[in-house]
């Protein structure tokens, strides 16, 4: 019990990261017209890495601290894609889209899928790099 709720929490963490991600990188255009800014891809680009500064770290160490199969900490891949789509479609429930001039851009959509599907090869990176043996 204790193992598949620290996956779930180390999941979250993950989705989290990811969510955050790829929200400031589509919203730019609506953080631009809520808050004034002139360049918003600088402070956007800015939030992520700070994010990534802080959560990677974090995951890295509670999946240290999993107690445990190490094998099973692999799932760890997937586990994070149910967490990510519940994140968006609640962002996507309570915050809509008002003004199509917030509409993101067509090809969006292609980098988002992009990116999730690297997204596994990173926190496979990240599980191999805590695991205590290397592997």
């Amino acid at each position: 019990m204790k193992f598949a709720a620290g996956m779930i929490g180390i999941s979250a963490i993950y989705a989290f990261l990811l969510f955050a991600h790829t929200e400031l990188w589509v919203n730019e255009y609506r953080i631009q017209r809520l808050f004034g800014l002139h360049h918003p891809g600088l402070i956007t680009n800015l939030c992520i890495l700070s994010f990534y500064i802080v959560f990677t770290p974090a995951a890295s160490w509670f999946t240290k601290r999993l107690p445990g199969a190490s094998k099973w900490k692999y799932g760890l891949c997937v586990s994070w894609i149910p967490i990510y789509w519940i994140l968006i479609r609640q962002f996507a429930l309570h915050v809509p889209l008002t003004n199509p001039q917030d509409q993101p851009l067509p090809a969006a959509g292609l980098m988002l899928l992009g990116w999730a599907c690297c997204y596994p090869l990173f926190i496979l990176f990240v599980t191999f790099l805590s695991s205590e043996d290397g592997g």
